[in-house]
């Protein structure tokens, strides 16, 4: 499938069937719940991409717990993803902490672990990278009022890989309630799962590597398989 941006230059994307689905998808908070290897990095990049591509001027964030974490693994996937368009279709201004592009959008990239500077902000969507670490919970919770931007769809989703049962993504996206038992609107919270094995593009040798290393361990199922799984007792 391709998508085109601008005069001769052409983006070409071509998802694989395990996240052809989240990035389309339209529902208030989708989660990308996966295994370790299947791109959830880069699936969470792209939806924002074409988010962005078919709504200019939205003021849009993405989130990792710190942001060393973003200069390391967001920053890196931007490029390796969208850098032949790098200074054309989007140029990242390192001392506002944010990324800008060609069609007036703004991506703010913001450190999960200060919560309390997310009061405040204005957005039409958000990304969450890795949500299940640190204050990623709060940040959550600060971003959802920021869904709030006029003339535009608002969406903020998560890529993840899972814990335990009882972690705050269980119990929103799998049992669809909060921490204290109530319920949450199931349309609003759908899970999008992949296995290390869905990702075609993954090397044969890291794949292989994995299996040795993580062999038939309950802490195979939750890092490779993308499944909830209690690490004592059972899954």
């Amino acid at each position: 499938q391709a998508y085109e941006y601008g005069g001769s230059q052409q983006m070409l994307v071509f998802p694989e069937p395990h996240q052809e689905a989240f990035l389309h998808s339209k529902e208030r908070h989708p989660a990308f719940v996966a295994g370790r290897g299947t791109g959830k990095t880069w699936t969470g990049l792209v939806k924002l991409v074409l988010f962005i591509l078919a709504h200019p001027g939205a003021r849009t964030a993405i989130t990792a717990e710190t942001y060393p974490q973003i200069e390391d693994i967001i920053l890196p996937a931007m490029d390796e993803l969208f850098g032949p368009w790098k200074g054309t279709l989007w140029t990242y201004h390192g001392a506002a902490r944010e990324i800008r592009w060609a069609n007036g959008c703004v991506t703010l990239l913001l450190p999960a672990a200060e919560p309390d500077k997310l009061i405040g902000l204005t957005l039409a969507a958000f990304m969450m990278e890795e949500a299940k670490v640190g204050h990623q919970e709060m940040a959550f919770l600060m971003l959802i009022p920021c869904l709030r931007q006029a003339g535009y769809p608002h969406q903020g989703w998560i890529t993840t890989t899972p814990l335990g049962p009882n972690h705050w993504i269980s119990l929103n996206w799998i049992k669809h309630v909060l921490g204290n038992g109530k319920e949450l609107p199931a349309a609003d919270y759908p899970v999008y799962a992949a296995t290390m094995y869905d990702n075609m593009a993954l090397d044969p040798k890291t794949k292989e590597a994995l299996e040795t290393r993580f062999g038939g361990t309950k802490l195979a199922q939750r890092e490779l398989m993308g499944r909830v799984v209690a690490l004592e007792g059972q899954a």
